[in-house]
């Protein structure tokens, strides 16, 4: 848990500083934002070692062979993505057309983008949230040039950073076992493979998005209103990624209510989650209705969607992006009810799976099913509806095959992940033939338009 708040609170908290410099109108220098920003982390790295003997120690080395083998096969993903995209620019459509451009604007003028005097600004990417671009733009501040290989690399670590959310989500589900199995299942995923290094927004939101899974779980559990602060947090950092996070807010309206209910949750702790959420990240929606007159732009082609079996039921319809992983998931997800039908609020883990899966998958099935890449959203907590039907399966398991079976099974998922580590390196004929060309050879390989002029 530790990791992942490092870098979400981290990120967050570096491009909220800068939007809020940028509402009051003050410049985007690197030393103006560095100071308040480095004074957070000293006075958070004075806490930290205040209560050092309290904290639980950090492992990054599992106990038993089968999760080293999983810990390894992620691993293997994880710098394959970064060599990725700490190799290649911009090329990726919304990436090198949408995120990166503005990043550029905000680097150049050192001001937000501005929203006023624009024509049909309701159908523009310029009200879009802007977390992903302003950490961008902070990447060129501290180069001091368009540095696209360290922009794209922030992108990924925050994709990458999915199998330890997806970890965590499902170990706080159910157990220590579904949580190793969900992060495996995500690094075994083709589609993971193929959009982590890609300078996206999509992963970078659903690590967010995950992370509100676990801290929602521990919120039912403990009642603390640190977990209730970090819940509304991790949910407004979601929507500043993307405006596709504001789906998460009926959903954990519900489960706040219910909580509340059933006493688990005090209602002033609903209040710190809203108002965690508010300054982070929502504030956007704000700055954007009241510089535009629109909360969020019509960029999403709805008239496009495909209502039918064959987009409802994605998960086995495309191996090519799910593969294995999309049948565990359709048939978690038909354990996961009979679950929750069988033990209701008793055991919340299912519950509150099925509440973060379920509907997202819906509304993207009605509204954007005519492009696949947006279930990336949801991806990490159905990979955790899938690893609650492989563990349960598992433990039925014939203890007198078990060793066999769990060595094919290794030795499979190894030559699977060698795969996905090939195809998460794109362009590697051109990669072994020059590795060390300029960034204009790149470019011109990665972004045909540019070799064409």
């Amino acid at each position: 848990m530790v990791i992942c708040l490092c870098l979400s609170i981290s990120l967050g908290c570096l491009t909220l500083l800068m939007f809020g410099f940028g509402v009051f109108g003050i410049s985007l220098r690197l030393w103006v934002i560095n100071l308040p920003y480095f004074a957070a982390m000293a006075i958070g790295g004075r806490l930290i070692w205040r209560d050092r003997a309290q904290l639980a120690p950090l492992r990054l080395w599992p106990e038993t062979w089968e999760r080293r083998s999983i810990w390894l096969m992620c691993a293997a993903i994880a710098i394959a993505q970064l060599i990725n995209a700490s190799y290649w620019p911009f090329f990726r459509d919304d990436a090198q057309g949408i995120y990166a451009p503005y990043a550029v604007e905000i680097y150049e003028t050192r001001a937000l983008v501005s929203l006023k005097g624009k024509a049909d600004i309701a159908s523009r990417y310029d009200s879009y949230p802007m977390m992903m671009p302003l950490a961008y733009a902070y990447a060129y501040m501290s180069a001091g040039v368009e540095q696209e290989y360290l922009a794209k690399t922030l992108a990924t670590l925050l994709a990458i950073a999915t199998m330890p959310a997806a970890y965590l989500l499902g170990r706080s589900a159910h157990s220590e076992s579904v949580g190793w199995l969900a992060a495996g299942l995500l690094a075994l995923t083709p589609a993971f493979w193929r959009w982590a290094s890609a300078g996206y927004v999509d992963l970078p939101m659903a690590f967010f998005y995950t992370m509100v899974g676990y801290f929602v779980l521990r919120l039912w559990r403990s009642g603390r209103t640190s977990d209730a602060f970090l819940t509304g947090l991790h949910f407004g950092l979601a929507c500043w990624v993307k405006n596709a996070g504001l789906v998460a807010a009926p959903l954990l309206a519900v489960w706040l209510v219910l909580a509340c209910f059933r006493g688990s949750v005090r209602w002033r702790q609903v209040f710190v989650v809203g108002l965690a959420a508010f300054f982070g990240g929502l504030a956007w929606y704000v700055w954007t209705y009241w510089q535009a007159g629109v909360i969020v732009p019509r960029t999403a082609w709805t008239e496009r969607a495909q209502h039918s079996l064959e987009t409802l039921f994605i998960f086995v319809q495309q191996w090519n992006a799910y593969a294995f992983v999309g049948w565990l998931i359709m048939i978690g997800l038909g354990y996961t009810l009979w679950k929750f039908w069988r033990n209701g609020l008793a055991v919340p883990g299912y519950a509150s799976l099925l509440l973060w899966v379920l509907p997202f998958w819906l509304v993207w099935w009605w509204f954007v099913s005519y492009d696949p890449r947006f279930v990336l959203l949801f991806l990490p907590p159905a990979c955790v509806i899938g690893a609650l039907f492989v563990a349960d399966a598992w433990s039925r398991w014939p203890l007198h095959s078990r060793s066999i079976a769990t060595a094919i099974v290794l030795i499979a998922a190894a030559v699977w992940t060698a795969q996905g580590a090939l195809i998460s390196i794109q362009f590697k004929d051109e990669l072994l033939a020059d590795p060390f060309m300029s960034h204009a050879a790149k470019a011109t390989i990665v972004r045909p338009a540019e070799r064409e002029s």
